[in-house]
């Protein structure tokens, strides 16, 4: 199983350079 917290926290920094 692939830590969920983790995915979110990459997608939260690839969200945060977007903007």
């Amino acid at each position: 199983m692939f830590d969920f917290t983790t995915t979110y926290i990459m997608l939260n920094q690839r969200l945060i350079s977007w903007q």
